[in-house]
């Protein structure tokens, strides 16, 4: 039986003092499926991954990951599903930027016993799985020991793609990482991240405005036609 890794079930999210910005009855993500989601600036795309996440609580409706809900009133539960389960890719990285590219991919670890076991046995061996992530991803190995901060924002973005992906979690989600990429590092950037998560049977969300990368994800999805907040009833 095919295994959803994403459920999102009557979903509604206000903001405080604002207008409905998530109306979705239904949307899915199965297991090992890579999903294109397009949308606009301000169309509810990181709002939606904040619920997704389990960062932002679920108002109305059910959100499930990998068959688990992501519960409004069990906020240890969420972030214990978010470090096992779900590995995140920012458009603006996120790195630590005093560790070096190794520390910073290793850096989930310390938050997961599930995903420190995935990794590797013991610390060398969990050093080789974040040094084979830095290398499949197209980072080179005299960067590999430089803090983050002394990368350039291609090196980053690796490093942030390979901290995503390690420990094998269920569901990689990326927030428009390609934007500050030229059009050959991205092209060459998403062959790797999609070959990578396929490889390790991972789901993956990809979410951007830019729609011309649509083709190279199983399926595409549009917010707009999902999600009918503003609507007339």
């Amino acid at each position: 039986m095919t295994q959803t890794t994403v459920k999102v079930q009557d979903l509604r999210h206000t903001w405080p003092g604002g207008n409905e910005v998530l109306a979705i009855d239904s949307f899915a993500l199965e297991h090992g499926e890579s999903v294109f989601l397009a949308g606009p600036s301000g169309s509810g795309k990181s709002t939606l991954l904040g619920l997704i996440a389990g960062i932002t609580p679920v108002q109305t409706g059910s959100i499930e990951v990998l068959g688990q809900r992501m519960d409004p009133a069990r906020p240890q539960a969420r972030d214990r599903l978010r470090a096992d389960q779900i590995g995140m890719i920012f458009q603006l990285f996120n790195l630590v930027p005093y560790l070096t590219a190794v520390d910073n991919v290793l850096l989930p670890l310390t938050f997961s016993d599930r995903r420190d076991k995935a990794a590797g046995a013991d610390a060398a061996a969990k050093q080789a799985e974040a040094k084979r992530l830095l290398g499949a991803l197209g980072l080179a190995e005299e960067t590999w020991e430089r803090a983050s901060s002394n990368l350039s924002v291609g090196q980053q973005q690796r490093v942030g793609a390979a901290r995503a992906l390690i420990g094998s979690p269920g569901l990689i989600v990326a927030d428009e990482p390609t934007s500050a990429l030229d059009d050959d590092s991205r092209d060459d950037f998403l062959n790797l991240l999609s070959g990578i998560a396929r490889e390790n049977g991972a789901s993956l969300l990809f979410v951007s405005h830019d729609r011309s990368l649509a083709t190279r994800f199983d399926r595409f999805a549009d917010l707009a036609e999902i999600n009918h907040a503003g609507e007339m009833a």
